[in-house]
């Protein structure tokens, strides 16, 4: 939940929502139209924007509020743009993950399950390429020895209008040295 929003439940629609656009990007390797929601659901245009609205808030989606057709931006594990991280999944791309945190924890989704994963990012730091395979929530094997996962805001502040600013501070790294590095350059 965003900070300051008092607790909500969401609907049955934003439910069956929020279940559809999971199912969708994970077969599909993309995030569903809103003609893809709606003729799964047999929803309207005002119907699936509410609840993308109700998503948003909830910080279970990032939506483009501002746009007429509620582009869908994030719906964690996935992102709709390019981020730090590549996914493959039988050396097919898949999709970009919303930051290192959400790609380490994708083989774990019911939808991966017993497939492997190759996760291609790089080292915030110097931008040295980086690839992690994982299975079932296991590592299987790792570029560099010493990979770390660096966060570069405090928890305090992640959440405060979006999860945006929260996943672009989950980077990869290759090492205490380079996350140091990578705060120098970041001015932390």
């Amino acid at each position: 939940m965003a900070q300051n929003v008092p607790p909500f439940e969401f609907t049955e629609d934003a439910k069956r929502v929020r279940e559809f656009v999971f199912r969708f990007w994970s077969d599909e390797a993309r995030p569903p139209s809103l003609r893809d929601v709606s003729q799964a659901l047999d929803l309207d245009r005002r119907q699936i924007i509410d609840a993308y609205k109700a998503m948003d808030l909830g910080i279970i989606f990032t939506v483009d509020l501002d746009t007429q057709n509620a582009n869908l931006l994030k719906a964690p594990p996935f992102s709709a743009y390019p981020s730090q991280v590549a996914v493959f999944i039988d050396d097919r791309f898949h999709s970009y993950a919303g930051c290192a945190s959400e790609a380490t924890a994708m083989s774990n989704m019911p939808a991966f399950a017993g497939k492997q994963l190759r996760l291609e990012g790089w080292c915030a730091c110097c931008m040295e390429p980086i690839t992690i395979t994982s299975k079932d929530f296991e590592v299987t094997s790792t570029s560099h020895e010493g990979i770390l996962m660096h966060i570069s805001a405090s928890p305090h502040d992640w959440n405060n209008v979006s999860m945006v600013t929260m996943c672009d501070a989950m980077n990869f790294v290759l090492g205490p040295d380079h996350a140091e590095r990578y705060e120098r350059q970041v001015s932390r």
